[in-house]
């Protein structure tokens, strides 16, 4: 990875945006790179950085865990259940998801 040193002013946006502005008269441009948000160097010698918005998370709420999987209520007020079985443990994928749906039910 080659290291660049810069002179400028930096400046920080309120919409997640750093601006950098080069006191350097000859300018190299760079590749745009992504490292928890964007980055580009232009051709004026304006370095700028855009990070990404937070992704949303779920916020259910677990009601029953099972031993592959559970049961939760989400958000918007459905019930949602998973149940994950892994081929190499040689089981019935059918009958494990029954037995773990009839006990996250009861």
């Amino acid at each position: 990875m080659a290291k660049i040193n810069l002179k400028g002013v930096g400046t920080v946006h309120e919409d997640n945006k750093f601006e950098f502005k080069s006191k350097c008269k000859k300018v190299v441009s760079c590749k745009s790179y992504r490292r928890r948000g964007i980055g580009i160097m232009t051709e004026s010698g304006n370095f700028e950085f855009t990070t990404p918005p937070p992704k949303q998370r779920g916020k259910g709420i677990c009601k029953k865990k099972t031993a592959h999987g559970g049961l939760s209520i989400t958000q918007d007020g459905a019930y949602y259940f998973y149940c994950k079985v892994y081929k190499n443990e040689g089981l019935d994928y059918a009958e494990v998801m029954r037995k773990e749906l009839e006990e996250a039910l009861s």
